[in-house]
């Protein structure tokens, strides 16, 4: 497996995601944690919430006896974000992993309630302790990492963004941020494809004998401080993902993507965007349930509205064009609800909101 050299941070150039799944069994997702570590996906990203902490509890499992094989990285929830509270779930965290350090460990989101003093001087304590190699950030803007920066004197060695032919928003000023100073991106959800277009992965794909879905991390990688962590449950998968590595892709080729799959960004009126109910997680579907917030989800809409009137919003949420048979509504929400909701009680339904259309 390749690796990457960024700042002081010596990293696969794919990690895995592990986040949780209830639908899979324990020695499954064992298994492939650990097959993941055999073809060189040594980096393995986890959090605190996910499955509340069963997640860790199945890493922890998986790399036993393998700890210094290993890369870990977690999470840290943002109401946990003060000096208390980092503490103890610092402990829990090494708890249910079974380690006694941690080498990436990252705040999952800002928090408007939480002074981010106070949060990075809690997790630098950590650093200096030795009980954490790195500290990092996720779902950080440029302005939040940068506020954060200023905040501590240590160095801010990585930030978790979502990017994909989908979702490039971090190419407008964080990318070339991280590359300038040495910041590591790891990448969650890579494997996201547009609909439109896929013949064109196709075809590249063919020329090296690879699958659209080994292309684009290839592509995604091929950005300096990029390594993506996407999340797989199935074993032929795993191994396509260790396998998208071992071909360099054209500069022809790079461009072509780079240029084809631009996202369509436009800004839409709120109330003709529908809210559909979900199986697979709890999913507000008026204002009144999302200012009750009866789920409980870390950051709230109403926090996350306060963080949206003061830095902006991360990044657009993500819509398709809707079926509605009467008509009202031109886009169905796939994707950022809690940051719908957070726009709406930041700013009413007068004032369009950013989109990126999912076609």
């Amino acid at each position: 497996m390749q690796t990457k050299k960024i700042g002081k941070l010596v990293v696969p150039a794919i990690g895995q995601g592990a986040g949780g799944n209830d639908k899979c069994d324990d020695i499954h997702r064992i298994g492939i944690i650990r097959l993941g570590i055999e073809l060189g996906m040594t980096l393995i990203d986890t959090a605190e919430v996910y499955q509340d902490g069963h997640s860790e509890e199945v890493v922890g499992k998986a790399i036993s006896g393998l700890r210094e094989k290993v890369i870990i990285s977690t999470k840290v929830s943002p109401e946990h974000g003060d000096a208390v509270g980092i503490k103890k779930a610092f402990e829990g965290s090494l708890r249910r992993l079974g380690v006694d350090y941690i080498d990436i460990y990252q705040l999952h989101w800002p928090s408007p309630l939480i002074p981010i003093e106070e949060t990075m001087e809690a997790l630098f304590k950590l650093k200096e302790e030795g009980k954490v190699m790195h500290v990092g950030v996720s779902n950080f803007s440029l302005e939040k990492f940068k506020e954060a920066e200023r905040a501590i004197k240590g160095k801010i060695e990585s930030n978790q963004l979502e990017y994909n032919l989908v979702e490039r928003g971090i190419e407008e000023d964080f990318l070339s941020y991280s590359e300038e100073n040495d910041i590591l991106v790891l990448a969650y959800n890579p494997s996201l494809k547009p609909i439109k277009n896929r013949l064109i992965l196709e075809n590249i794909g063919k020329k090296y004998n690879k699958t659209t879905a080994q292309v684009v991390l290839n592509w995604l990688a091929s950005h300096k401080t990029v390594v993506p962590i996407p999340k797989t449950l199935n074993f032929d998968h795993l191994k396509e993902n260790a396998a998208a590595f071992d071909f360099k892709m054209a500069e022809d080729d790079f461009k072509e993507i780079q240029n084809v799959f631009q996202p369509k960004i436009v800004e839409v009126d709120p109330s003709k965007i529908r809210v559909l109910s979900s199986k697979n997680e709890p999913v507000y579907t008026t204002l009144e349930e999302a200012l009750k917030n009866n789920a409980n989800l870390k950051p709230s809409p109403v926090e996350l509205a306060k963080e949206i009137v003061e830095g902006g919003i991360l990044k657009p949420v993500r819509v398709k064009v809707s079926d509605d048979a009467g008509g009202w509504y031109e886009y169905d929400l796939i994707q950022g609800r809690v940051r719908y909701w957070a726009w709406i009680i930041a700013y009413g339904k007068d004032r369009p909101i950013k989109v990126c259309i999912y076609e």
